[in-house]
């Protein structure tokens, strides 16, 4: 990472360990099927607390590149056969992760009772044998969409490393299988769902990522800023991969007020290498929300929704019709177009 990138990361770094300390909640916040009033603040930190929250890592053991994944017009940068480090690029990466966690989290305490944070972590060590480490999503942004290690990605991209990392490991997870499916251009194709779900077992845990353009060069407010804080009201909603417009950096989105919109953010603490060994609950809790305003946020973005079976899905399509019919494009049948790299996230930048 170059002189200006690490004094801008430095910087910013600072602030937002300072903004952590203080957190004023003086409207009502939306999160997952609830409504925490200004006096329920308490309630609302605990159950965000309880989100797994990853950040940025150092020290860790060199992100291998293997050379026989590679696509023929792939340049590999000079710096990507030293890489212990994800600071400065791999934000967009981290909030990836904690879409995934989080996600299998809710879904084991929804329909299992059971949330076993440990065998959900584990799964995202600092190293090539974790299935969801930034080691293994960095060699799939290269292998399947000639992404070079430490660029820069945005949530369109994201989304689609996630599923094909969750469709490569479906039973990996505590006792359920998990499984994926990516609208890359904002359009739900329901005959891809009807294939996917007579694939796999009933009552899996089903990823929906839903990529999505909000805006032109900033999110549009008065078009979209309801639509948005109605996902919190529909039932396969866990959150967006989205970002801030201004600070170009990747956050993960889980609640809404109508001035704000509460994150866990990645840049907020760099630690040493995850591994096993020195596994501790406490690094992988944000204390107090990262708030961003409406304006502040990044028009390209993915909505994340868990689904069980082909009724859930069912279900959840019929919720985004109701809420905006006009954004919400949902049709039977599925055409492959193939993008480029510059199309996949709309301008998004990530620092």
């Amino acid at each position: 990472m170059n002189f200006g990138r690490k004094f801008y990361f430095s910087v910013s770094l600072l602030f937002r360990e300072i903004a952590q300390k203080f957190i004023n909640i003086d409207e009502p916040i939306f999160m997952l099927r609830n409504k925490y009033e200004p006096e329920n603040k308490e309630r609302f930190l605990n159950v965000f607390r309880e989100i797994i929250l990853f950040t940025y890592r150092n020290e860790f053991k060199n992100i291998s590149i293997s050379k026989g994944i590679l696509k023929p017009k792939s340049n590999i940068k000079d710096d990507s056969n030293n890489i212990t480090s994800d600071i400065g690029w791999g934000c967009m990466y981290r909030v990836t992760q904690m879409s995934i966690a989080y996600g299998v989290r809710q879904f084991l305490k929804s329909y299992l009772g059971d949330s076993n944070i440990e065998n959900i972590i584990k799964n995202f060590q600092d190293n090539e044998y974790a299935k969801f480490s930034i080691h293994n999503m960095v060699n799939v942004a290269l292998s399947e969409f000639g992404i070079n290690p430490t660029s820069w990605i945005g949530p369109t991209t994201s989304s689609m490393i996630a599923d094909k990392l969750i469709n490569d490991n479906r039973n990996i997870i505590s006792n359920i299988q998990i499984a994926s499916i990516a609208y890359i251009d904002g359009t739900i194709y329901k005959n891809q769902a009807i294939k996917h779900f007579s694939e796999i077992s009933s009552d899996s845990c089903t990823f929906v990522w839903l990529c999505m353009k909000l805006g032109t060069s900033k999110f549009n407010i008065s078009a979209y800023k309801e639509t948005i804080i109605s996902m919190s009201n529909v039932p396969q909603f866990i959150c967006i991969m989205g970002g801030n417009n201004y600070s170009s950096g990747a956050l993960l989105i889980v609640a809404f007020s109508d001035t704000f919109l509460y994150c866990l953010d990645p840049h907020i603490k760099v630690l040493p290498m995850f591994s096993e060994k020195n596994f501790s609950r406490d690094e992988f809790i944000q204390e107090i929300p990262t708030k961003i305003y409406w304006e502040e946020l990044n028009p390209s973005l993915s909505m994340v929704y868990i689904c069980r079976n082909l009724e859930d899905f069912d279900g959840l399509c019929s919720e985004l019709t109701r809420i905006n019919s006009d954004l919400f494009e949902i049709i039977n049948n599925f055409e492959i177009e193939l993008r480029s790299e510059m199309e996949f996230n709309s301008g998004f930048l990530i620092v």
